[in-house]
């Protein structure tokens, strides 16, 4: 089974299941995200790529601190999730 196959199958249990912060970048289940870690800097006015992006709750919270930000995602019902979260 292939990556992407694999988080078709999955992807509606994760995001179920997982709650990922639309306020803080995450960088995973138990690491403390940008707001303590301060990697990125200011994201205002730049452009962000996210490759493998899931359900776009990075992308969400990067727009919301100004970036022109875009994800992409090998999985459709990631991509399907990450549309629907973005349109709330």
């Amino acid at each position: 089974m292939s990556a992407k196959e694999g988080w078709n199958i999955i992807s509606k249990t994760y995001q179920g299941k997982t709650r990922i912060s639309l306020d803080d970048v995450h960088y995973g289940p138990i690491s403390p995200g940008e707001s303590e870690l301060k990697l990125l800097g200011n994201v205002a006015g730049k452009d962000v790529l996210e490759i493998g992006c899931g359900g776009g709750q990075n992308a969400i919270v990067l727009k919301k601190w100004g970036a022109n930000s875009v994800g992409l995602d090998v999985s459709e019902e990631q991509i399907k999730y990450a549309r629907k979260l973005a349109r709330r």
